[in-house]
């Protein structure tokens, strides 16, 4: 039996369509502040590139937060507990994943 493992692999491969490539994101510019933060945050994007939603999750990938909307500037954090957090910020053809240090001032 002749078995070319390369061959294989690629055959398997090449039956799924790729759904997402980085063609299909634009670079956005994407900011935040103040961090660390206590109470809420403020969100910017660039020009003509609104922030639709935003979630945060804690250190273990739990999500604690989620915000839609159309042009999302601002969210709401004093409900959650001091620590370290990862803020995904995304909008139409753009996400961005950034830290967020959450203090008790």
């Amino acid at each position: 039996m002749d078995f070319d493992a390369c061959k294989e692999i690629w055959r398997f491969f090449s039956q799924f369509e790729s759904t997402a490539s980085i063609a299909d994101h634009k670079v956005v510019d994407v900011d935040f502040w103040p961090n660390p933060a206590a109470d809420a945050i403020s969100i910017q994007a660039s020009e003509n590139n609104p922030v639709t939603e935003i979630t945060i999750r804690d250190i273990r990938g739990r999500l604690v937060e989620k915000k839609t909307g159309e042009n999302i500037q601002q969210l709401d954090i004093n409900q959650l507990k001091p620590g370290n957090y990862i803020l995904h910020i995304s909008g139409e053809g753009f996400s961005v994943s950034k830290k967020l240090l959450i203090s008790n001032q």
